[in-house]
C-alpha cells in the first residue's frame, strides 16, 4: 500500500509525535487569535486570597506568589501558584476543534493527588469556566472560576459553586492577582521549580518515582518505518520537581529546533485511583490534552492512554527511571489490547551541565 504525507500525519497524530518530515514545527501564526487570551496573565504576581467566612463576611486570608509562563511555542499557559500550606499547577489551552478553552487542574492536599478539568470561554474581556461534579448523596455540582477586572497589572479571580443548576451561585475564594514581574520562560536547567521547597507536601514513595527526571537530560529519540527500521532524531528531556514533592513536570522535544515536537508532562500519583497519572500535551495547535494512567509492572512504569472510559487503551508510554540511561517507549495497539508495538523510542543518556 503506498504511503502518502496525509497518512503519515494521521499516524503522527495518533501516536502523540510528530517529526520534522512530516510537519513542521508550529509558531504563533497557526494558533487562532482566541489561543491568545491569556497572553494578559503571564509574569509574576503577588496574590492576596479572601475566603468567606461562616457568617458571610471576608477576610484576607493567605497571601501567595504565582508565575504564569508560556509554554509550548505560545500554545498553552502554565500556572504554578505558591503558598505556605497550598500549591496550585494549572495548563489551559484553546481547543479549536471544540472553540473552548479547556484548563487542566492539580492542586493537590498533604499526600493528596488528583487533576480535573474546566472549559470555557471569554466574553467582552471576562473568562468564565464551567465543570460539572457529583457527591456521594448524588447531588449534582457545577463548579465555575472567573476571571475579570482585567488590567495591565492587576485582576480578580473567584469560585462560584451552583447545586440547582446555575440558578443561584454561592462564592467561597477571591484572588486579587497584582503584578510584580514580567513573562519570562521556564528555567532551562531543569531542578526544583516554582512551588517546591523540601518534598514534604507528598511524601509517599510513589511521589518520588518520577523525581529521577529532574534536571536536563540529552539524547535520541527513533522512530520504527514500516521497513522495519528506525529513524532517529535528537531529544532532550528537562524535569522540574514542583507542588513540594506532589508532582513533576517534564518538557520534551524531539527533533531540531526548527522542525521540533515538544510536550509538557505533568506527572504524578493520582491517590484516588492509587495509580500514576501523566498528562501530556504538545505543541501541535489541534492536539488536545490526553491523561494516561497506570502501575509499576516488574523495571518499568506502564501508562495507558484510553479514547474514552468504556474503551480499551489505544497507546501507552513505558518508563524506565532505574538505569543512568532513562528510557521511555511508545507503543500502539491494533487488536484493543491484545498485541502492541513499539512504534517510538527514547533515551536520555545523561544530566546536561
Amino acid at each position: 500500500m503506498k504511503t502518502t504525507p496525509s497518512m503519515l500525519i494521521l499516524l503522527a497524530a495518533i501516536l502523540g509525535f510528530c517529526w520534522g518530515a512530516v510537519q513542521a514545527a508550529p509558531d504563533h501564526q497557526d494558533l487562532p487569535p482566541e489561543a491568545r487570551q491569556f497572553d494578559f496573565w503571564l509574569g509574576s504576581w503577588d496574590v492576596n486570597l479572601r475566603i468567606r467566612q461562616d457568617d458571610g463576611s471576608w477576610k484576607d486570608s493567605i497571601r501567595s506568589r504565582a508565575k504564569i509562563y508560556p509554554v509550548l511555542d505560545g500554545k498553552a499557559v502554565l500556572e504554578l501558584w505558591d503558598a505556605p500550606d497550598i500549591k496550585g499547577f494549572s495548563l489551559r489551552y484553546f481547543d479549536p476543534a471544540r472553540k473552548k478553552w479547556h484548563l487542566w487542574l492539580n492542586w493537590p492536599g498533604a499526600n493528596r493527588s488528583g487533576s480535573s478539568g474546566l472549559d470555557g470561554s471569554f466574553r467582552h474581556g471576562r473568562g468564565e469556566f464551567f465543570s460539572t461534579s457529583s457527591r456521594p448523596d448524588g447531588t449534582e455540582v457545577m463548579s465555575r472560576y472567573t476571571f475579570s477586572d482585567i488590567t495591565a497589572t492587576s485582576l480578580r479571580w473567584d469560585d462560584a459553586f451552583s447545586t440547582d443548576g446555575g440558578e443561584t451561585w454561592s462564592h467561597n475564594w477571591v484572588m486579587e492577582f497584582t503584578r510584580t514581574g514580567p513573562e519570562s520562560p521556564l528555567p532551562e536547567e531543569g531542578g526544583p521549580g516554582h512551588t517546591w521547597h523540601d518534598g514534604s507536601r507528598c511524601d509517599l514513595e510513589p511521589f518520588r518515582r518520577f523525581e529521577v527526571l529532574a534536571g536536563r537530560r540529552s539524547g535520541t529519540a527513533e522512530r520504527r518505518l514500516e521497513d522495519g527500521s528506525w529513524s532517529r532524531q535528537p531529544a532532550q528531556l528537562t524535569g522540574y520537581t514542583i507542588l513540594d514533592g506532589c508532582s513533576v513536570l517534564v518538557r520534551i522535544q524531539f527533533g531540531e529546533e526548527e522542525h521540533a515536537l515538544r510536550q509538557l508532562m505533568l506527572l504524578t500519583w493520582n491517590t484516588y485511583t492509587d495509580l500514576f497519572e501523566a498528562s501530556i500535551l504538545d505543541n501541535r495547535p489541534e492536539t488536545p490534552l490526553a491523561v494516561f494512567f497506570g502501575s509499576e509492572e516488574g523495571d518499568r512504569i506502564i501508562l495507558a492512554h484510553k479514547p474514552a472510559a468504556d474503551t480499551n487503551p489505544d497507546r501507552r508510554h513505558l518508563w524506565n527511571l532505574d538505569d543512568e540511561v532513562i528510557r521511555l517507549e511508545i507503543q500502539k495497539t491494533e487488536d484493543q489490547g491484545e498485541t502492541w508495538q513499539t512504534v517510538v523510542r527514547a533515551g536520555f543518556e545523561q544530566k546536561s551541565d
